[in-house]
């Protein structure tokens, strides 16, 4: 005989409501779970601004408990839905990087520049900042980077450099003034990157005027968050199809008062976005076959990652070139950086 029962509760310490739809028969008994209301985050940490930065900045938004894979207090974050997918491959994008704690695990990406030189976020690197704008850099000799990556957990130590030196730009400004401003940093790796592991470099922009107009569909890659309610990254390498938007829309999108510097780029992140986990990496564009140029850094985003109507945030490189072949170069960036406007 064939019964069909569904049954409705609150787990109130979790503040999830669920509905459990039970279908049963002689043969094949099965139990279907839908969420009706995620977390409520409100309830178990801190009220703060509804975006947030997504790498090693977490002191705005922490744990109470428990520890991250890389040593610092865990982020909680709920992802809504799935980023929608790029197909990516191994080695297609071989500019891609993974920033990780000796013997831990992938917290940010970047991209590689030259063979020693990896473009990131600021945030990934600075996890303090105090009176505003003094702030302190990782240790560089503690942390590493994963080169020729698919599987983050993949490849052997040839795959694995070690860190010379880290330059954030010194103008950098974290979301403590609710604003991320100058989010960019230069990794200076100790040798140069093997041509065994299957690595490239990615371009950059022609000059300051090489920007995409809105409405230009450009790609993002990341080992960022995609599942809803874990904390797992995924462990092969994600990929998204975005669409630019204009400053004015993104300055809308993210909150009354807001204003979009042009030292930012904005996405649309309706079905697609980044997530926890791909701060620092690529915003770019295929120009060729296996060639393809840098437009952005992933800074920050709405902190339910792919809710309807808000905006994902990117680092617009074309707006560094002076800072950043100052900072490769060795001379002191101060002096050709490009502050906000």
């Amino acid at each position: 005989m064939k019964t069909s029962l569904s049954v409705c509760m609150t787990l109130i310490s979790a503040g999830i409501h669920v509905s459990l739809a039970v279908k049963s028969n002689e043969e094949n008994p099965t139990v279907v779970m839908s969420f009706s209301r995620m977390l409520n985050i409100n309830a178990t940490i801190p009220r703060v601004a509804p975006w947030q930065v997504f790498g090693q900045q977490r002191q705005r938004w922490k744990r109470s408990t428990n520890a991250s894979m890389n040593g610092a207090p865990e982020e909680s974050v709920v992802v809504l839905n799935p980023r929608l997918r790029v197909s990516v491959s191994a080695h297609d994008y071989p500019f891609i990087v993974s920033l990780r704690k000796r013997g831990g695990q992938h917290f940010c990406a970047g991209s590689l520049l030259s063979d020693t030189h990896v473009l990131t976020a600021a945030h990934c690197v600075v996890p303090e900042l105090t009176n505003g704008k003094r702030f302190r850099v990782i240790n560089a000799s503690d942390y590493e980077v994963g080169v020729g990556l698919h599987n983050r957990n993949g490849g052997n130590w040839r795959n694995w450099y070690a860190i010379k030196s880290i330059q954030p730009h010194e103008e950098y400004i974290n979301p403590d003034n609710f604003k991320v401003l100058n989010d960019i940093a230069l990794i200076t790796l100790t040798k140069s990157v093997l041509a065994a592991t299957k690595a490239g470099r990615i371009e950059l922009p022609l000059n300051r005027n090489t920007n995409p107009q809105p409405g230009d569909r450009l790609l993002t890659i990341g080992w960022g968050k995609t599942t809803v309610l874990f904390d797992d990254l995924p462990e092969d390498l994600q990929g998204a199809r975005l669409t630019v938007i204009t400053d004015t829309e993104c300055a809308k999108r993210l909150g009354k008062g807001r204003t979009m510097p042009t030292t930012n780029i904005c996405t649309d992140n309706d079905g697609a976005t980044t997530c926890s986990g791909d701060s620092g990496g690529p915003l770019f564009k295929v120009i060729g076959t296996k060639k393809f140029q840098l437009v952005g850094i992933t800074s920050y985003g709405w902190k339910k990652c792919t809710q309807d109507k808000k905006a994902s945030v990117f680092t617009r490189v074309s707006q560094y070139l002076p800072w950043i072949l100052a900072a490769q170069a060795n001379r002191s960036p101060r002096a050709h950086g490009r502050r906000h406007q």
